[in-house]
């Protein structure tokens, strides 16, 4: 498989790690609008699943929705180029919002997908990026 590369022409920032993780079974967080942050004392290694990290919480059989939150600070040298925020899989359907604003959806479970999120961040500042992820 093929995953972009650093380069003199590319740069890279790797968003593994802990993320701030949020259960939603009613389905009420975009009611609620937690694209827009939402507080939860719960934490979750990304890439992963969350049945497996979370099993104390009774979430090893959870299929539903569930939301993800994590900010990041966006690097001076992505000034005047192009970003992408690519997804390694969210299984299956997710929504993808950077600082409370909307990006995009994608609908396919188990493949990578990416989002141009060039106008949705400001160089030299943090960006706070919130994926729904709806198992079902």
């Amino acid at each position: 498989m093929l995953f972009p590369q650093f380069n003199n022409y590319r740069y890279l920032l790797d968003l593994s790690g802990v993320w701030k993780f949020k259960p939603d079974p009613q389905k009420e967080g975009e009611q609620k609008k937690w694209y827009e942050g939402f507080e939860s004392n719960i934490d979750i290694a990304v890439p992963g699943s969350w049945n497996e990290q979370l099993e104390e919480l009774g979430l090893l059989n959870f299929v539903g929705a569930a939301w993800y939150n994590h900010k990041v600070y966006i690097p001076k040298e992505f000034s005047d180029k192009k970003v992408w925020l690519r997804i390694g899989s969210a299984d299956y359907y997710s929504k993808l919002w950077i600082n409370g604003k909307f990006v995009g959806e994608n609908k396919v479970g188990f493949l990578p997908f990416e989002f141009d999120i060039s106008s949705f961040i400001t160089p030299g500042r943090e960006a706070e990026i919130t994926l729904l992820v709806n198992s079902e």
